[in-house]
């Protein structure tokens, strides 16, 4: 097996162990939970599958771009921290309807 495959399946592996470490004992609710391993502040966006739940982010320094062929969620990250934001529990599958419900 190459190497670049193994390193894939490790951190795909790793990710989902430590978010369910993180999410111990939370109710089940899909949602995207988003790390920055930097150590200082920083707005990042994420291009999120247009097939999966749209995210609803609740603080004003978060965003949501769902239209057409961009779906995307821009947010404020603490250094060296994550945030959990939740999403719609059914995801929506018409481009069209998604474009009309981005939110911010």
């Amino acid at each position: 097996m190459k190497v670049e495959k193994r390193l894939e399946r490790s951190i795909a592996e790793s990710g989902a162990a430590l978010a369910k470490l993180i999410l111990t004992g939370a109710a089940e609710r899909p949602g995207y939970l988003i790390f920055n391993t930097l150590g200082f502040r920083r707005m990042v966006s994420v291009p999120i599958d247009s097939t999966g739940p749209i995210p609803q982010p609740a603080g004003e320094n978060s965003w949501v771009q769902w239209e057409g062929g961009h779906h995307a969620l821009t947010v404020d990250i603490p250094g060296a921290g994550f945030v959990w934001i939740p999403a719609d529990s059914v995801p929506r599958v018409s481009a069209r309807s998604a474009g009309a419900a981005g939110r911010s």
